[in-house]
């Protein structure tokens, strides 16, 4: 007879929640104001676990609260911490495109012809999607280049530029190959009629049904948005995810973000090193900053803060042992 043994997994030590300096609560004392709020942190100045922190205040107050990480694997590590499994949701922490879906699930049900649920492409369909199209549009462009294409298709997405922008822009900078795609883009877009959307393109469409929500005469309530919206790593979130908060940041839900742009690690995928100082100026609410590093080295600081005079980086943190 097979027998098996259970073990608890150890929570990560690193997202244990420490004795918080009197920064890092006035920081949280903010969050009792009706405004959203933007941190911009240095490397190791402790803005995880400020979110985490703050997710566990904000569930003492309010019962509508969502935590978004930039990709699933972070997102994942955020939910292991100790803070995180005392919630009362299972999952507080998900990713942009798992907000963005929700969105678009209230959408879907709240018209008075309501739409199928939105399904999340993957990858593979996705490739279908684009080869069809190289077969049937006639556009200059070597069939073996699908996932170039697949790539370009989802950076238009996030930066909201359209198959017309896309063809414009081909022509004021001589790249060829984006003419020749923006054909395809012209075709590709109107296919997601179905509601099943890519994940760049999920985001990208939540913004622009909340940005609408009000003048779509089809919808019979108000989009259910939660009462805050927690964001770790907001510097690796590409730009359709911040236009997406700040269309909820404009109809009530509050932001809390923190970012870093220096560290930024995600802009090949889309990322948007500045968005939150972008989020920060679209919802006009206060951003503060955290200089001081609980992690780096005295040598380390030495070797990149007078590197940091010459790119406009972090210049002011200090070591903190």
């Amino acid at each position: 007879m097979a027998t098996f043994t259970l073990r608890a997994v150890p929570f990560p030590v690193e997202l244990e929640l420490p004795e918080l300096g009197e920064k890092e609560k006035q920081i949280l004392g903010k969050l009792q104001s009706a405004s959203s709020l933007i941190v911009r942190g240095a490397a190791g100045s402790g803005k995880t676990i400020l979110a985490l922190a703050a997710m566990e205040q904000l569930f003492c107050h309010h019962s509508q609260i969502i935590g978004i990480a930039p990709s699933r694997s972070r997102a994942e590590y955020l939910n292991t911490a100790r803070i995180s499994r005392k919630l009362p949701i299972s999952r507080p922490f998900i990713t942009p495109t798992a907000l963005a879906f929700q969105v678009l699930k209230d959408f879907a049900s709240a018209r008075r012809e309501q739409l199928p649920e939105p399904v999340l492409l993957t990858g593979s369909q996705e490739d279908a999607r684009i080869h069809e199209l190289l077969s049937q549009v006639d556009a200059p462009w070597p069939e073996y280049i699908g996932s170039e294409i697949r790539t370009l298709f989802a950076a238009c997405a996030h930066w909201d530029i359209s198959a017309q922008r896309l063809d414009e822009l081909g022509r004021e900078l001589a790249v060829p190959e984006w003419q020749a795609a923006a054909v395809l883009l012209s075709q590709y877009e109107p296919s997601f009629k179905d509601n099943s959307w890519d994940a760049a393109r999920m985001q990208d469409r939540a913004g622009q049904v909340l940005g609408g929500w009000e003048q779509d005469a089809a919808l019979l309530s108000p989009p259910q948005l939660p009462e805050w919206v927690v964001v770790d790593d907001l510097q690796d979130c590409p730009a359709s995810t911040v236009r997406l908060l700040t269309e909820m940041g404009k109809r009530g839900t509050k932001i809390f973000a923190l970012y870093n742009p220096d560290v930024a690690v995600e802009t090949f995928r889309g990322g948007y090193p500045q968005g939150g100082s972008y989020l920060a100026e679209q919802l006009n609410c206060p951003q503060v900053t955290l200089e001081e590093s609980f992690r780096e080295t005295s040598g380390g600081l030495q070797l990149t803060d007078p590197l940091s005079h010459q790119v406009e980086c972090d210049s002011a943190r200090e070591q903190k042992f």
